[in-house]
């Protein structure tokens, strides 16, 4: 299962989201996470800021925009904005690769998924895999401004590379579904 919505948020809270992406606090970090590295360029280099809080404007704006887009509700999410530079992609592991390591989301969640916040271009966007080890994606998502693509945390991916784009700014996010009763 593959979903995108575009035009996900409405003008006003895109551009409160774009202010938030622009002068939030970020962290230096890499992934995969939880592995460690002599650098973190020797894997994939990213800017994040912290997990928003629940009482965080920018987390109810995801949430309720998200469960009204959907008609999914939301027990638990984490989300955040995560920042990478093509001056640190050029000179890490993956400066000869048009995307990152192909995964699945460990977390204890349901679907993940991404917004991409700047210019539209296909190679920046997402790429979907039926298995891990496969050669190829089977779908490709384009990176499109205020664009939402979510999928199963099961769903093998990547977050595609260009370096004619100097950043790629995205809001990952990850959900735990309510069940119903």
């Amino acid at each position: 299962m593959v979903s995108i919505i575009d035009n996900f948020y409405s003008q006003r809270d895109l551009e409160r989201m774009i202010y938030f992406s622009m002068y939030s606090v970020y962290r230096v970090r890499h992934q995969p996470i939880k592995t460690e590295f002599a650098s973190r360029l020797h894997t994939y280099p990213v800017h994040e800021t912290e997990i928003f809080l629940e009482k965080d404007e920018a987390f109810q704006m995801f949430k309720k925009t998200f469960e009204n887009r959907t008609n999914l509700k939301i027990d638990k999410l984490e989300t955040f904005i995560r920042k990478i530079f093509k001056h640190e992609i050029e000179v890490s592991a993956y400066s000869d690769r048009n995307e990152s390591s192909v995964h699945v989301d460990d977390k204890e969640m349901d679907l993940a998924g991404v917004i991409y916040y700047n210019a539209p271009n296909f190679k920046a966007g997402t790429k979907i895999y039926q298995f891990l080890d496969d050669p190829e994606p089977s779908a490709v998502v384009g990176a499109f401004p205020n664009r939402c693509v979510f999928y199963s945390t099961k769903q093998p991916h990547s977050a595609g590379i260009d370096l004619r784009q100097n950043e790629r700014i995205v809001q990952p996010f990850f959900i735990k579904l309510k069940k119903e009763n």
